[in-house]
C-alpha cells in the first residue's frame, strides 16, 4: 500500500485515516487501528478489481506533496477569488479616477480658453454709442439689459462657484 495513513487518538481511541480513498480504521490501541484500517482497504481495493475498475482506484499522492482538506482547497480558491476581484475592483478605481481627473482637465481648459475679453470689448462700445444716442434709445437698451439679467440670473447664480475656484490666490492682507 504506497497511500499515506494519518493516524490521530481522540478519547483513548485511535484512528487511522487514508484521504484518497476516504476510508477508516480505528482502534483501543495502534495495532488494531491499522488492522482495521488494512481490512477496509483490502475490502475497497477487492471492490474495484471485482467491478474491472482497478484502474480507477485513485491513486495515492505523490511523495511529498501534501493533500489539501477540502475545507483548505475551498478556503485557498476563496481567497484567489477574493484577491482576482480586489484587483478588478482597484483597476476600474483607477481608471475611473483617471478619467473623472481627464474630464476635470478638459473642462478646466475649456473654461480657460474661453476669451471673455473681446466679449467685454464689444459690450464696452456698445455701451459707448448707447451713452451718446438719445435718451429713448437709452431706455429701450436699458430694458433690454435688464430682461436679459433677469433671464440670465439662474444661469449665473449656478455658475458662480466655478469663477470663484478660477480666481487667482490673493496676496495675504497686511
Amino acid at each position: 500500500m504506497d497511500y499515506k495513513a494519518i493516524l490521530t487518538e481522540r478519547n483513548g481511541r485511535y484512528t487511522f485515516l487514508i484521504r484518497e480513498i476516504n476510508i477508516v480504521g480505528s482502534g483501543p490501541d495502534i495495532a488494531s487501528a491499522h488492522a482495521a484500517l488494512m481490512t477496509r482497504y483490502d475490502a475497497v481495493r477487492r471492490e474495484y478489481e471485482d467491478a474491472g475498475l482497478a484502474d480507477e482506484l485513485p491513486r495515492p499522492a505523490p511523495a511529498g506533496i501534501a493533500v489539501l482538506s477540502p475545507v483548505r482547497a475551498t478556503a485557498i480558491k476563496a481567497g484567489i477569488i477574493t484577491a482576482a476581484i480586489c484587483i478588478a475592483l482597484y483597476a476600474t478605481a483607477v481608471t475611473v479616477n483617471n478619467v473623472t481627473d481627464r474630464m476635470r482637465v478638459t473642462a478646466d481648459s475649456a473654461v480657460n480658453n474661453v476669451s471673455v475679453r473681446p466679449l467685454l470689448k464689444s459690450l464696452r462700445r456698445e455701451m459707448e454709442r448707447v451713452s451718446q444716442s438719445d435718451p429713448a434709445r437709452r431706455d429701450a437698451v436699458l430694458s433690454d439689459i435688464r430682461q436679459f439679467v433677469i433671464a440670465a440670473k439662474p444661469y449665473l447664480h449656478e455658475l458662480q462657484p466655478l469663477f470663484e475656484e478660477m480666481k487667482a490666490p490673493q496676496p495675504p492682507a497686511r
